[in-house]
């Protein structure tokens, strides 16, 4: 990793440290909200530094109302008990996290309660038998805790996402 790539990853992290304990938004519009619940950040930089994507647990109820109603009518009877907001491709979005039927759901939103992307825990019978596949031989001895599929806003697929541990490690694929 060259110097200048780690002094900038460096100030990117302190950045959203400081935006966490401060509320001001620098670069990707942090708003003074959200800093009482920055408590975990994930966050991904290009090689220069810059956020690309940044996401935070808050609580379901601090998503706009316009967010919580298309979530109610996206997925009726679930119950939201998890929030997170995120930053990616260039915009903020708000992801509510609940059960619904026994499945695990998130759905993201923009602000405005426009669909943007949901995760739906799903069975393994359903996802292909290449990804099962791929995944056993990738990691041997892993026990599988959940298969997600990844859909757009409109509801087409995009991509498999699979939860596992191994030992006393998880991981996301």
């Amino acid at each position: 990793m060259s110097r200048v790539f780690v002094v900038a990853l460096l100030a990117a992290v302190l950045g959203v440290l400081q935006a966490c304990q401060n509320g001001s938004g620098g670069d990707v519009g942090w708003s003074s909200a959200d800093a009482a619940t920055c408590e975990m950040i994930e966050m991904q930089v290009d090689g220069t530094g810059k956020p690309i994507e940044i996401e935070y647990a808050t609580l379901p109820d601090a998503a706009p109302p316009a967010v919580r109603g298309a979530a109610q009518r996206m997925y009726p009877g679930a119950n939201f008990t998890e929030g997170e907001k995120e930053y990616q491709d260039g915009g903020w979005y708000y992801e509510l996290g609940g059960v619904i039927d026994g499945r695990e759901v998130e759905a993201m939103f923009q602000a405005d309660g426009t669909p943007y992307q949901q995760e739906i825990q799903v069975a393994a019978e359903s996802v292909p038998a290449v990804v099962r596949s791929a995944v056993q031989n990738s990691f041997a001895g892993a026990t599988v805790t959940a298969w997600e599929e990844i859909r757009s806003g409109t509801g087409a697929l995009l991509e498999y996402h699979v939860k596992l541990t191994k030992g006393d490690r998880k991981y996301k694929l």
